[in-house]
């Protein structure tokens, strides 16, 4: 009895972690898959970076906005690329628990249209 009594608080904690840990990865591939499609939309011939922005903001809170807290995007352009970069925090399950920050940055090439020579 007095073994259960010990290691039932211990497995309860050990399966939060595991379960704060599958939080992480969720928000992880929500803000990989935002910023990519983000990048993705700002690239093509007419659109904006702000396009990307609003976009990858917009599948982030849509997807996993209940999820992360402390969230901020930016974007950043050269000639011929555009990068996105999202960063958050995950919800902490218990206040004891580390804060597990998360990034994701995604770059695609400009569409760009060039008129073939003679």
């Amino acid at each position: 009895m007095s073994v259960a009594v010990l290691m039932v608080p211990f497995i309860l904690v050990a399966s939060m972690l595991v379960v704060q840990y599958g939080l992480a990865m969720y928000a992880r591939q929500v803000l990989a898959g935002a910023t990519q499609d983000g990048a993705a939309l700002a690239a093509l011939d007419g659109s904006s970076t702000g396009d990307g922005l609003s976009t990858t903001d917009q599948l982030v809170a849509g997807s996993g906005g209940h999820l992360i807290t402390n969230y901020s995007s930016s974007a950043s352009t050269t000639r011929t690329t555009i990068t996105i970069v999202a960063q958050a925090e995950v919800v902490r399950l218990l206040p004891l628990f580390p804060s597990i920050t998360i990034r994701s940055a995604s770059s695609a090439s400009l569409e760009q249209f060039r008129v073939a020579g003679p």
